[in-house]
């Protein structure tokens, strides 16, 4: 039973001039069909082209990759022992049991620490300006399969080269591809040794290389008013991604939103910030490409069933907000 007042917006019928056909209440009643269905139209059209909208689509469509099998695997304990040895000891499914179980044993990257613009100019000189050199980012970041993958990341083959590339940069190339589960395990024990700042990535930076792209590209098309289509074709949404996956997204050894001093070169428009979250305009893709991966990812450590991701739930009910624009998701998840 309806116990509260709301209010009601009707149509109320002029008589007409003119002669009566005797068809007048058909004729109004299809009309009126026809208004309401272009009403629903248009607000399914703007539902279906939201910001959560689309990023819904991107995640589930990433979930498609792996098995909820593959995402709920466990890593093995680190063992000091090789492949190969254990295996003629105890014979090769005992080895696989008791071997380190991990997608990216082969790619590393330095930890970076916080440095200002001189320190920065002081770095690149002693490395001839090789950015790569000074700074050691993760070295898929570097590979043709990358550069191919984020010049269009709605190109689901060159994302897919990419991910190959990614599973064969580990010892046993046989696993899964991303999205992967996240474990205490595979975040603190089977990433191996930190020496001189250097080590292995796990799969939060695994993830983050397969979704950045996209997310980058769902919001950059967002904060231009443009198509998908377009945006990949803008050089500006190649550095972006570039700039998180290289200098932002998990490269320090702490949570610091510090805009690093490579932001003059990959963004060549003065961002106006010396925080992540103070960026304004279209640079506020970078904090929210950068929240939503971290939501993402957290997920998949969190949650004890990896079957699927609570993010795209969250965002599904943010698409039931009333009068959430997208200057207002901007804004809100920015900060």
């Amino acid at each position: 039973m309806i116990t509260k007042t709301f209010r009601v917006r009707g149509l109320v019928p002029k008589e007409r001039d003119g002669p009566k056909t005797g068809h007048e209440v058909q004729d109004f009643t299809e009309r009126i069909v026809k208004y309401s269905q272009l009403i629903s139209e248009s607000k399914k059209t703007s539902a279906d082209n939201s910001i959560s909208t689309l990023l819904i689509k991107a995640f589930k469509k990433c979930l498609l990759q792996s098995t909820p099998k593959q995402r709920n695997h466990k890593p093995g304990h680190q063992c000091d022992m090789g492949y190969a040895t254990i295996g003629a000891v105890i014979g090769p499914k005992r080895a696989d049991s008791m071997v380190v179980v991990n997608w990216n044993v082969e790619a590393t990257y330095k930890i970076q620490k916080d440095v200002n613009l001189i320190n920065h100019k002081k770095k690149m000189k002693d490395a001839d300006n090789d950015e790569f050199k000074a700074y050691g980012w993760c070295d898929l970041l570097c590979t043709d399969e990358w550069l191919q993958y984020i010049s269009n990341p709605l190109n689901d083959s060159a994302r897919n080269k990419f991910i190959v590339k990614m599973m064969n940069s580990a010892k046993h190339p046989e696993y899964a591809p991303p999205p992967y589960g996240i474990h205490y395990e595979s975040m603190a024990v089977t990433i191996g040794k930190i020496e001189n700042l250097v080590r292995h990535v796990d799969q939060r930076h695994l993830n983050g290389y397969d979704m950045i792209p996209m997310i980058v590209t769902i919001l950059h098309a967002k904060k231009k008013n443009d198509t998908l289509s377009n945006v990949v074709s803008d050089e500006l949404n190649k550095n972006m991604i570039n700039y998180i996956c290289r200098y932002i997204y998990g490269m320090k050894g702490y949570n610091n939103n510090t805009l690093h001093p490579a932001v003059e070169f990959y963004l060549p428009t003065d961002v106006k910030a010396q925080f992540l979250n103070d960026c304004v305009e279209k640079y506020q893709v970078l904090p929210v490409t950068v929240f939503l991966i971290t939501l993402y990812n957290s997920c998949f450590m969190f949650q004890e069933k990896k079957d699927d991701n609570n993010l795209i739930k969250a965002l599904e009910h943010v698409n039931l907000t009333p009068g959430l624009d997208d200057n207002t998701f901007f804004s809100t998840m920015s900060k």
